[in-house]
């Protein structure tokens, strides 16, 4: 086993091992487009960690799950998540066409053959199926311009920062999407963009306040690390004032015409062609 692969796995361990999150965890509600009815559908999550994003969706939903870290599949299993320790760079060990919702969210930059995973998706994908895509983008404005300037492609916003646990030499990152690089691998993969989900900088998806406001308030409104403190007590109120202001739906029209420079992300809604 390399040391990239242990400075990577000592990363996530020791996140899921201090995670403090109440019984329905972080929902994503993205993933069934805020549709909080959604019920009889088999999904699988790869490389979904402990799978908080969908421990709501657990207990109407057939939910499989495989991750690399032991940590995160015990910790998954606990929620009524069908989860597995796999290598997710391998063949997905599952039939043709069996899941409704394959969820890919940031895990192509992290192997070698993205590609390769991304068609075992789409294998495993019922017709009427959809993927959902979440990628990392190093390279909109911010990031462009700490380039210019000497800084480097370790991911650094308000609320993620990797710099404190990775050097360019074992950074886990190692696939590098642009908005035409992805459109153009999806195309190769006979798959079509059915929606994008779009904002500001990390806005879209990692630093998405309704994605906390959601988990406060389906936990209970409890409050458990200081980050969710700032969030739900500083950020939250901030960013309802900041959308009465400038709305969302002008916001996300914005970004769309192009991810490229306004997005730190690309989370996307994908289907067959």
């Amino acid at each position: 086993m390399n040391a990239e692969f242990n400075t990577q796995k000592e990363f996530y361990d020791n996140g899921y091992q201090a995670s403090r999150l109440g019984i329905f965890g972080f929902p994503d509600l993205k993933i069934v487009d805020y549709n909080l009815a959604t019920k009889n559908k088999k999904i699988l999550n790869v490389g979904g960690g402990n799978g908080a994003d969908v421990w709501f969706l657990a207990k109407e939903n057939e939910v499989y799950l495989i991750d690399g870290s032991q940590v995160a599949v015990k910790q998954a299993q606990t929620h009524n998540i069908k989860a597995q320790v796999a290598d997710v760079s391998n063949y997905l060990a599952f039939e043709d066409g069996d899941f409704d919702i394959v969820i890919l969210k940031d895990i192509l930059e992290h192997i070698y053959n993205p590609f390769f995973l991304l068609q075992e998706a789409r294998r495993v994908l019922k017709d009427d199926g959809y993927l959902i895509i979440s990628l990392p983008n190093h390279f909109y404005l911010p990031f462009r311009l700490r380039i210019l300037f000497g800084g480097n492609f370790i991911w650094k916003s308000l609320l993620h920062n990797h710099k404190k646990d990775f050097e360019e030499w074992d950074y886990m990152h190692i696939r590098f999407f642009t908005w035409k690089g992805v459109k153009k691998m999806l195309t190769h993969a006979d798959l079509k963009i059915e929606k994008g989900y779009w904002d500001f900088g990390t806005l879209a998806h990692y630093s998405d306040p309704l994605m906390y406001e959601n988990a406060f308030k389906m936990n209970n409104k409890k409050i458990s690390t200081k980050r969710q403190y700032i969030m739900y007590k500083v950020l939250i109120p901030c960013y309802k004032i900041f959308n009465f202001i400038f709305p969302k739906k002008i916001r996300s029209f914005i970004v769309s015409t192009c991810p490229s420079l306004w997005c730190a992300g690309f989370y996307i809604k994908v289907k067959k062609k």
